[in-house]
C-alpha cells in the first residue's frame, strides 16, 4: 500500500547550524523529474534561507527510490533524481555551484517495506542546507578518475567498466590553410557504451566551422625543420587546399565534466560543441588527433557572455566549465590533397 505524504516535508528539528531542510516526496514512480511543489520550494524556501542568511551556504543532497523495480534501476533512479535535484537548486541559487556539501544517492538500500513497496516517502530527495560546514565535516572530495589508457577500442563484455567511446568520427569538408585561414567540416560520429547501467549508443551529426593554421612542405623552412618533419612522421595534413570524404578508423575515449554530470548519459553528447585538433594528410591518407568538448548549452556560442569570454581570452576555462564532458579522439582516414603538411584547428559548431 503506498502511503499518502506531502510532496514536501519539512526537516525538523534542524540540525546543528542547518538553516532549512526538507524532504521532497512522491516523485514519479520511474521517473526523476522534481514536481512543482519540489521546484516552489527550492526558488523560494530554499532560495530565502541560503542567499538571505548566509553567503557561506553548504547544501547536502540525499536522493532515494523505493522498493518496486529492480535494485539496479533503483540505483539509477535515485542517481537521476539527485541529478535533478541538483540541476533545479543550480538554476535557481547559481551560487550554490560548487557549494554541494555531499551528493548521496543511497537507491533502495535504506528504504522500508516488502519488495513491491511503492511508498511515495521512498520516492524522494533530501536537502539540507547549512551556514557553514558542519562540525567534523568536510567536502567530499572529487572523485578519483580510473586509471585507463587515453585511446583504445572498448573493452571486451563483462568487464566492471562504465565508459563511453567515441567508434566512430566521418567528417567531410573543405580546409583552407596557406598559413593562417579556416573552413568547416561535418558528419555523422557516434559515441558507444560499455559496461554499467543499460544505455543506448548515440549517433549525431556534428557541423564545425572555425580558424586553422598550417604549413605544407613547400613553404619555404619547413622542408629542412627537424620538428615539422617528426610531427608529419605521426600525423601528416591539409597544408593549402584539402578535402576529406571518406570513411575513417576511430579510437576514442570520454570523461565526464563531475562539475555537471555524475556520469554520461546518451541525451549529454547532443547541443553546442567545440574542439581542437591537429590533422594531416600524406596523398590520400591523413589522420586527426581531437580533444573534443560536448554537451554545451544549445546556443551557447550565441550568448553575450560567450562572445565577451572569446574577447577576454577566457573561452577555454568557460567551455570547460560548461560542458558535459570531453573525449580524445584518434581518427584514421582518406582523404584529397595536393600536399603533405600539418594543420592546427580551433572550430566550433554543434552535435545534434
Amino acid at each position: 500500500m503506498v502511503q499518502l505524504v506531502q510532496n514536501v516535508i519539512p526537516l525538523l528539528p534542524p540540525k546543528p547550524g542547518q538553516l532549512i531542510g526538507a524532504r521532497l516526496c512522491n516523485f514519479k514512480t520511474g521517473d526523476s523529474t522534481p514536481l512543482g511543489d519540489h521546484n516552489t520550494w527550492i526558488s523560494h524556501d530554499l532560495n530565502d534561507a541560503t542567499i538571505g542568511r548566509s553567503a557561506e551556504f553548504w547544501i547536502d543532497i540525499q536522493a532515494y527510490a523505493s522498493k518496486t523495480g529492480s535494485e539496479k534501476l533503483n540505483q539509477r533512479l535515485s542517481v537521476d533524481r539527485r541529478e535533478q535535484v541538483k540541476a533545479s537548486i543550480i538554476a535557481a541559487i547559481p551560487t550554490a555551484r560548487g557549494r554541494l556539501l555531499k551528493q548521496i544517492a543511497w537507491g533502495e538500500s535504506v528504504s522500508s517495506g516488502g519488495e513491491n513497496d511503492n511508498d511515495g516517502y521512498w520516492r524522494a530527495v533530501e536537502v539540507y542546507a547549512y551556514g557553514s560546514v558542519p562540525h567534523g565535516r568536510m567536502p567530499d572530495p572529487a572523485p578519483a578518475k580510473p586509471i585507463q589508457p587515453i585511446i583504445g577500442a572498448p573493452p571486451g563484455p563483462g568487464l566492471d567498466v562504465d565508459q563511453w567511446f567515441v567508434t566512430n568520427l566521418s567528417l567531410s569538408g573543405v580546409s583552407l590553410v596557406p598559413g593562417f585561414g579556416g573552413g568547416g567540416f561535418s558528419g555523422p560520429i557516434t559515441f558507444q557504451h560499455v559496461g554499467g547501467l543499460d544505455e543506448p549508443d548515440f549517433t549525431g551529426s556534428m557541423a564545425l566551422v572555425g580558424m586553422a593554421v598550417g604549413a605544407s612542405e613547400g613553404i619555404p623552412g619547413l622542408k629542412n625543420s627537424k620538428i615539422a618533419q617528426k610531427i608529419l612522421k605521426f600525423v601528416a595534413d591539409n597544408g593549402g587546399l584539402s578535402f576529406g570524404n571518406a570513411p575513417s578508423s576511430t579510437e576514442g575515449i570520454c570523461f565526464p565534466n563531475t562539475h555537471n554530470v555524475s556520469r554520461l548519459q546518451s541525451s549529454d553528447f547532443s547541443g553546442d560543441c567545440a574542439t581542437i585538433f591537429v590533422s594531416g594528410n600524406a596523398g590520400l591518407g591523413g589522420n586527426g588527433l581531437y580533444l573534443l568538448f560536448f554537451g554545451l548549452p544549445t546556443g551557447f556560442w550565441f550568448w553575450r557572455t560567450t562572445l565577451a569570454a572569446m574577447e577576454s581570452g577566457l573561452i577555454g576555462p568557460d567551455i570547460a566549465f560548461r560542458c558535459k564532458g570531453a573525449a580524445v579522439i584518434s581518427s584514421l582516414g582518406a582523404g584529397l590533397s595536393g600536399s603533405v603538411g600539418v594543420a592546427f584547428h580551433s572550430m566550433y559548431g554543434r552535435i545534434s
